[in-house]
């Protein structure tokens, strides 16, 4: 879509009033407010606990986020998204809300050529490890990550899981680190999306406590960890749906601001540098293939299939602090 020549309407009086093509009405003040909340704990870390946590302009970045909202409309007044800043913290509500559309979109497209061209179901399975505290979150992690490549990597020998990779043929991964106020500690899992050959809900089924197993050997703890394994509706937006649940904020932002203030920055320490959400075979393939942006670094502002307009106008919706309202 051409904007540079569209002509930009403000001044209006207009609150923003967003809606998806299902009817569903978007939440961008209540995104923006938790932003701005990100924004004060991020400014305390800066000037209490670390100055180097982040740069000026990076702590600016984030409270600019979302600041201008400029919509493409048509003479009947539709409008679809043209033009935003996001900061894309990991920890900022809105950007998160962004990157759960974004996934949803990219699954949905990805598992519609996967049904369109193979024989293929759908598993969802969320693996965890116990409870840590803040200074072994990055030890966990990496524990995490190397487990689960040996459930899935052909490459990697791993006999407790050969039945298992048997089957699987492609796989979606997001790493979640929620936080427990009452233990103060940190809970990382990884919730999966599997592809797998219908063989395996006949003569390969792996049993929840099969999993358990597998997993503890993975680990190599010496519990049984929990986990979670259940099948999802073979349809590109069921799957899809499923695919952006664990792509959120927690409560974090909810907590009294000092003990906010203190897990944001435990936890910021602890993933930097980490990729939260990967593919792997045919899902990587097909996402290769389709030429579709990284996630957590990508494009923030089409993350949904547009309504087709004729544009005639950019709305500019500015973002009212004193009011908390976005106004043309």
């Amino acid at each position: 879509m051409d904007l540079e020549n569209l002509e930009i309407i403000t001044g209006t009086g207009e609150i923003l009033e967003d809606y998806s093509s299902t009817g569903k009405k978007r939440k961008w003040v209540e995104h923006k407010s938790s932003n701005e909340k990100l924004y004060n704990i991020y400014a305390r870390i800066k000037d209490e606990i670390d100055e180097n946590i982040m740069s000026e302009s990076r702590l600016e970045s984030i409270y600019v986020c979302a600041d201008d909202l400029f919509f493409a409309a048509d003479k009947e007044k539709n409008k679809n998204l043209a033009q935003v800043i996001f900061c894309k913290d990991r920890y900022c509500e809105m950007c998160e809300w962004r990157k759960g559309l974004k996934t949803a979109g990219q699954v949905s497209q990805i598992t519609d050529i996967m049904l369109a061209e193979h024989k293929v179901e759908f598993v969802f399975v969320t693996l965890t490890i116990r409870n840590v505290e803040g200074d072994e979150i990055s030890n966990a992690l990496t524990q995490l990550n190397n487990g689960f490549l040996k459930l899935i990597a052909k490459s990697k020998k791993f006999r407790a899981a050969e039945k298992l990779k048997k089957s699987l043929i492609g796989a979606m991964k997001v790493i979640e680190t929620t936080y427990n106020e009452e233990a103060d500690t940190y809970h990382p899992h990884i919730h999966a999306i599997l592809a797998v050959k219908p063989s395996y809900f006949t003569k390969d089924y792996v049993t929840k406590a099969e999993l358990i197993s597998i997993w503890r050997k993975a680990l190599k703890v010496d519990y049984d960890p929990s986990v979670d394994i259940r099948r999802i509706d073979s349809k590109p937006r069921a799957i899809a749906e499923v695919s952006k649940y664990p792509i959120k904020v927690s409560n974090i932002l909810d907590l009294p601001e000092d003990r906010a203030v203190k897990v944001i920055y435990t936890l910021k320490k602890a993933m930097t540098g980490r990729r939260l959400i990967s593919f792997y075979g045919l899902f990587k393939e097909l996402k290769a293939r389709l030429q579709l942006d990284d996630i957590e670094d990508g494009d923030l502002v089409h993350v949904e299939e547009d309504k087709p307009l004729n544009a005639v106008s950019l709305v500019w919706f500015k973002w009212q602090r004193e009011i908390k309202q976005y106004i043309c």
